[in-house]
């Protein structure tokens, strides 16, 4: 390129030659302060720029599903489909089951609580006895949190056939 007068790169040798002038004859303390902040404004320009084509990306993604959605429901409204429409044009096949006699009759199922709770009970993380409050809400809720610790103890019911 050839250096012309009035082409606009006068004022940016002007300046240039000034900051290296002003640049040379600071001490070095801030020569070193210089690069650094020009450093740290060339990065962080790098890392916006940066996230900003991540979020241009991401938002482009977005609206070309959302489009996408947009034109396959309209598709589906045109034709006249719907899911349940489709669901119920699927071929079901039921299998005939004959009923058989019980052979046992049905068990019954009678719950019981290991834990006993009206004599002392007490935290299984800690050790510290539970107080009246705890183990009401242990037998009504079928858990409660330690007072001391925080811990949860839940009380154990069992399933006894019988």
């Amino acid at each position: 390129m050839i250096y012309q007068h009035g082409d606009g790169w006068e004022w940016f040798t002007y300046y240039w030659d000034e900051f290296i002038t002003w640049f040379l004859a600071a001490p070095l303390i801030a020569q070193i302060l210089v690069i650094i902040g020009i450093a740290t404004v060339l990065i962080l320009t790098i890392v916006l720029v940066y996230y900003i084509a991540k979020g241009v990306c991401l938002l482009l993604t977005y609206i070309g599903k959302g489009i996408y959605k947009l034109f396959k429901g309209l598709s589906t409204a045109v034709e006249g489909k719907s899911k349940k429409n489709e669901e119920s044009e699927e071929i079901h096949y039921v299998q005939v089951i004959e009923n058989r006699a019980p052979v046992q009759s049905v068990p019954q199922k009678v719950n019981i609580n290991t834990n006993t709770y009206n004599k002392a009970s007490f935290c299984p993380e800690c050790g510290i006895r539970f107080s009246g409050k705890v183990l009401n809400a242990l037998e009504s809720r079928g858990f409660a949190f330690c007072q001391q610790c925080g811990s949860k103890t839940e009380s154990n019911s069992v399933q006894i056939s019988i």
